[in-house]
């Protein structure tokens, strides 16, 4: 009787997958650039962030082909990746970053990974994280679907507010040009 094959570790796959494609920029068809023409600059919301009362904006800089980098701000009544409200009922300012590579075609198109931070500094809160999104600009309208997970951790001791594992998911939409 022939030995059972043993499950892969499914990170290990997808950390092969993200280098193959990183490493094979000419893997992908420029034809395929009609689809999602280049775009220098774009500015997003996240729509279920604003379905909540949570106001967000993202504005973002294409660097090359491959690279590109944002900066958030936003004004929040609920905790980070979190339907839970803050208990003093105040709402917090928050500044993020994010440095994104590109690994399907040009920047901002397409699939991509980014390493970040978020800081609200009201709670003395940083976050960084790690994300992977898929963003699609047909001028002068951008989307994107992105998931990030990071550690939120506070500068300060406050009440109610423990160091946790976050994470969560994004649909962005807004403007490109």
């Amino acid at each position: 009787m022939m030995p059972k094959p043993k499950a892969g570790n499914p990170i290990r796959a997808g950390l092969v997958v993200l280098f193959i494609l990183t490493a094979a920029p000419g893997l992908f068809p420029a034809e395929l650039d009609f689809l999602a023409p280049r775009v220098d600059y774009f500015l997003t919301t996240d729509l279920l962030k604003l379905a909540d009362g949570d106001y967000q904006a993202e504005f973002g800089n294409v660097l090359s082909a491959r690279t590109s980098w944002t900066i958030r701000v936003g004004y929040y009544k609920h905790r980070q990746f979190s339907s839970q409200t803050y208990e003093d009922g105040q709402g917090r300012y928050e500044l993020g970053f994010r440095w994104r590579t590109h690994l399907l075609q040009s920047a901002p198109h397409w699939l991509f990974v980014g390493l970040g931070w978020n800081n609200r500094p009201q709670d003395g809160m940083a976050t960084p994280l790690a994300e992977l999104g898929f963003s699609l600009n047909i001028r002068p309208l951008t989307l994107m679907i992105l998931g990030s997970y990071g550690y939120e951790v506070y500068l300060n001791e406050t009440p109610g507010l423990d160091p946790r594992w976050v994470g969560g998911l994004e649909i962005r939409a807004g403007l490109c040009f």
